[in-house]
């Protein structure tokens, strides 16, 4: 999700999943993406709730296996290969001259102070199938380097910018407790994206334990911390991770 400044590329574009495009909703925001799965119904039809969500009319949404705004480049393997122009895709609809709700967050330049000390965060994924395993693929590890941020690292090493291959330092690292369905092989978020639920929130190498509100579809989504009141956020890149088969641990050094 990119707010307030935009790269000139970004990538690998993956098809959309009903696990993307209500987030897309949630932040007013633009949906680009390349194809979708080939189910017409159910809550997993992308196409379907394109229409849903109102993205049809005017156009909110791109589809990047064709045309413009996208290249394949050399230097990562398809089908990671799709890299989306970002800033060209903000001009265009910058012309377009449509019209978005503003949903910023707020920010600090203080460091968090209170919680417990999380220098070091893992991150599991349990595979759905059989909660006795996890998913190596998806797990990560952030740890904390101050004046930096988390950084994080999984399977294939550090996670790194493409461009300059600087590791991706994170001010803010969300895990978003919210239910994940799934309907033949695709996981899915529409109704389970309305309500509240637990965020657990990394700051600065400390934890709090917080809360996500959004009561309907097209209302801001937005997160709380341990006293109720509105996160106020690091200044800096997020890493949000979305899913209720997650385990956590943390540990202050």
């Amino acid at each position: 999700l990119f707010g307030d400044t935009y790269p000139e590329q970004a990538g690998g574009v993956r098809s959309a999943r009903m696990s993307i495009l209500p987030l897309a909703k949630a932040y007013s925001a633009v949906f680009a993406y390349a194809g979708m799965p080939p189910i017409q119904t159910g809550p997993v039809s992308v196409d379907t709730w394109l229409t849903e969500f109102g993205y049809r009319k005017p156009t909110r949404h791109y589809s990047l296996l064709g045309g413009q705004y996208r290249e394949r480049v050399s230097f990562v393997k398809d089908p990671h290969n799709l890299s989306a122009h970002v800033k060209e895709l903000h001009d265009h609809i910058a012309k377009r001259k449509m019209k978005f709700e503003d949903r910023a967050f707020l920010f600090t330049d203080e460091p968090l102070d209170r919680g417990e000390k999380a220098v070091t965060v893992s991150v599991e994924y349990q595979n759905h199938k059989n909660p006795a395993k996890t998913s190596p693929n998806s797990a990560g590890t952030f740890t904390y380097v101050p004046g930096t941020g988390y950084l994080r690292t999984g399977e294939s090493g550090e996670m790194t910018d493409r461009t300059t291959g600087e590791a991706v330092p994170f001010a803010n690292v969300i895990i978003m407790r919210v239910s994940v369905e799934w309907e033949k092989g695709y996981p899915y978020y529409t109704d389970q994206m309305r309500g509240s639920g637990q965020a657990d929130i990394f700051q600065s190498g400390r934890y709090i334990r917080g809360a996500w509100l959004h009561p309907d579809y097209a209302d801001r989504l937005v997160f709380l911390d341990e006293t109720g009141k509105e996160l106020t956020f690091q200044r800096g890149k997020t890493f949000i991770v979305l899913g209720d088969e997650i385990i956590v641990s943390y540990d202050e050094q």
